[in-house]
């Protein structure tokens, strides 16, 4: 029989191709910050994500590894990576100051172990703490409160890179009054420091004298005499006698004059003979005084109470 004439016969199959079956399952890491700058002691927080392909569906565990800091910590430590991008975090310290370069490495719990790494850079720089040791002072105005500070460089083993500048805010200080530092300054170099704070108040001031500084018994001494002779010159008929009347009423204005210049030397203040009001020195009040620390670019700051009856 010819093969044209052979029966025919037909087989559906079908083909069901699921996404993911293929060879090329994977994932990324990536970090969005990867270089943090932080103080001693101080935490920084590395984000990140975990991103699949290829349909990759299992359990990463995530870990540090390399020059590592004082604590290294993931979160979550164990995750599945999806499509969007699972997130983390990696959370960094250390008390030394010191540059950190390290990686955060990922391991897949698949057949193959697929491992990916990122690299993070954590940077801990200088800091220092300025602490106020005292309670509130009070004091009457004219005298001076002392508080105790404690100027504190942060980190395992640090010192002062520079010299420490302290300074009270002129904000929060009373009228009249000054502050000052011993020592004046913390030298580079130094460790935990304690440094004494003087506030100097200013006592109220009394009315100075009055116009000469004489007393009002002198006045009325000389007073009277002056107006007896004015008396007496007009009663007096005789030229020659008014002549001599004349000179001593000049004679004694001159000796009053005297008594004038000598009375306003002891004057206080300006000396022009007219006598100033003094000043009410620093005011009763309560006040919150702001201690300044600066080294370098980094300011920390304390607060003092200052109490003026």
């Amino acid at each position: 029989m010819p093969s044209s004439c052979a029966p025919t016969r037909t087989q559906s199959l079908t083909l069901t191709v699921n996404a993911g079956t293929t060879n090329n399952a994977d994932f990324v890491i990536d970090i969005s910050n990867p270089s943090l700058t932080v103080g001693p002691s101080e935490s920084a927080v590395f984000n990140g994500t975990l991103k699949a392909s290829g349909g990759y569906s299992s359990a990463v565990t995530l870990a540090c590894a390399g020059s590592l800091p004082l604590s290294c910590a993931p979160s979550p430590a164990t995750l599945t990576p999806t499509p969007a991008g699972a997130a983390f975090t990696v959370t960094a310290t250390s008390d030394v100051q010191k540059t950190y370069d390290f990686n955060i490495v990922a391991t897949g719990a698949d057949a193959g172990h697929t491992t990916h790494s990122a690299a993070v850079e954590l940077i801990v720089g200088f800091n220092f703490a300025l602490n106020n040791n005292s309670d509130g002072q009070t004091i009457a105005a004219g005298q001076t409160a002392s508080y105790n500070l404690d100027a504190v460089p942060l980190g395992n083993g640090s010192t002062f890179p520079s010299n420490l500048s302290l300074s009270c805010a002129t904000s929060g200080m009373p009228a009249l009054s000054t502050c000052s530092f011993t020592p004046s300054q913390v030298s580079a170099g130094s460790g935990d420091t304690n440094v004494r704070l003087n506030i100097v108040t200013t006592a109220t001031s009394g009315v100075t004298a009055r116009l000469t500084g004489m007393p009002d018994q002198l006045w009325y001494g000389l007073g009277f005499p002056l107006v007896g002779l004015v008396l007496a010159l007009g009663g007096l008929k005789k030229p020659r006698s008014r002549t001599r009347l004349a000179t001593l009423f000049v004679i004694l204005i001159m000796l009053t004059g005297g008594f004038v210049a000598c009375g306003g030397g002891g004057s206080s203040g300006g000396g022009n003979g007219v006598g100033g009001a003094g000043h009410p020195g620093t005011a009763p009040g309560n006040y919150t005084i702001t201690v300044n620390g600066v080294v370098g670019s980094v300011t920390r700051s304390t607060q003092v109470v200052l109490t003026v009856q």
